[in-house]
């Protein structure tokens, strides 16, 4: 009984540490956005839109998928980064797709960037 509680304790630090190397060196979660898949299809399409207001270089910016269950959030370890306008290097906007999603599941999008949050004017996705 002691083995399989240490057994099951490994596993689910293993799981929490996988969920949480999402942000990669230098980067930080600036936003999120919670969501239960309703289908019908496999895939969701989303938008977009974030405005840099920080001074400096414009920072990367990439959208990360995870699954939410009872005991944490799992990385699916899929990705989309996106890039300025051509005609603003301080804004962003951009269409992207995650598949396959499985109806009923809540999922969360992250965004990173190499800015702090308080840098970015507003970001926000909006499913289509």
């Amino acid at each position: 009984m002691k083995r399989r509680f240490s057994m099951i304790l490994a596993f689910l630090t293993l799981l929490f540490s996988i969920s949480s190397t999402a942000a990669a060196s230098g980067e930080e979660e600036v936003y999120s956005y919670r969501f239960t898949f309703q289908g019908p299809l496999w895939t969701f399409n989303y938008n977009l839109n974030a405005y840099y207001s920080g001074s400096g270089s414009t920072p990367s910016l990439r959208a990360a998928l995870f699954k939410v269950h009872s005991w944490g959030e799992e990385d699916l370890d899929r990705e989309e980064r996106f890039f300025p306008l051509y005609y603003s290097p301080r804004s962003f906007a951009s269409s992207a797709q995650f598949l396959p999603l499985v109806t009923g599941t809540e999922y969360v999008i992250k965004v990173y960037s190499t800015a702090p949050r308080s840098d970015w004017g507003g970001i926000s996705i909006s499913p289509f």
